[in-house]
C-alpha cells in the first residue's frame, strides 16, 4: 500500500482529525517526559562505571621475565564508590612465585594465571585510578593476541550493592591491532558464540 492509498482511507470528518492530533500530542508529550526524565536521572546519578585497558606487553632477559598490563577504572556516577576487589587472568602466561620481587605493590600471585589486588579504595565521582601490573612470569614469548580478563568488584552505596565488571581484552584491546577486514570477522565469531545467536543461526 502506498502513502496516498494510506492517506485516501483515512476519514477526513473533524472529530476523527480532532481524535488524531489528540494522540499524536499525547504521545509526544509522553516522548518528551521521559526522555526529560532519563537526562535528568543521568544528570544526578550519572553512569556506570566503566574499566578500560589500556596497553599491554612484557619481556625480560637473564634477569627474569614479565608481563605487563595497564588499565583504568572509570567512576561515571555522581556520588563516590568503593573498589572492594581486582583480578587478572592470563590466559597462557604462568606466573613465577619465586620472582616476587618484580611483582607491582599491592598485587599477590593467587594461582599461576590470576593476580588478585584486594586493597580496598574509596573513589570520587568522575575520577580514575590507574593500575600499572607488572607481573613475574616463566619464560615464554609474549602473545599479544592472548587474551587477560580484567574483573573488578565496587561497592555502590546508593543501590547498597556490590557490582561486577569483566573485560576481556581480545574484545577490546586487541581489536586495536587488527584491520577492518579482520575486526568484522572477530565481530562476527563474537555474535555467534552468543547462545541467542547460535540458535537464529542454526
Amino acid at each position: 500500500m502506498s502513502l496516498a492509498d494510506f492517506v485516501a482511507r483515512i476519514p477526513h470528518d473533524t472529530p476523527t482529525l480532532q481524535l488524531v492530533a489528540y494522540v499524536a500530542l499525547t504521545f509526544s508529550s509522553i516522548l518528551v517526559a521521559c526522555t526529560s526524565l532519563f537526562i535528568a536521572f543521568r544528570q544526578n546519578f550519572g553512569w556506570k562505571p566503566i574499566v578500560f585497558a589500556s596497553s599491554y606487553g612484557g619481556g625480560g632477559g637473564k634477569f627474569g621475565y614479565t608481563a605487563t598490563i595497564e588499565f583504568e577504572f572509570w567512576n561515571r556516577k555522581k556520588y563516590p564508590v568503593a573498589i572492594r576487589w581486582v583480578s587478572v587472568t592470563y590466559e597462557k602466561q604462568v606466573m613465577d612465585r619465586y620472582e616476587q620481587g618484580v611483582l607491582s605493590e599491592g598485587w599477590v600471585i593467587e594461582s599461576e594465571h590470576r593476580l588478585v589486588f584486594d586493597k580496598h579504595e574509596t573513589l570520587e565521582p568522575g575520577k580514575t585510578r590507574q593500575y600499572d601490573l607488572v607481573a613475574p612470569v616463566q619464560k615464554a614469548p609474549i602473545d599479544l593476541k592472548e587474551n587477560v580478563t580484567i574483573t573488578l568488584f565496587y561497592f555502590d552505596p546508593i543501590k547498597n550493592k556490590i557490582k561486577k565488571i569483566v573485560v576481556h581484552t581480545r574484545n577490546t584491546l586487541y581489536l586495536e591491532t587488527l584491520s577492518k577486514a579482520e575486526r568484522r570477522k572477530h565481530r562476527v565469531q563474537f555474535w555467534k558464540r552468543l547462545p541467542g545467536v547460535r540458535r537464529l543461526c542454526a
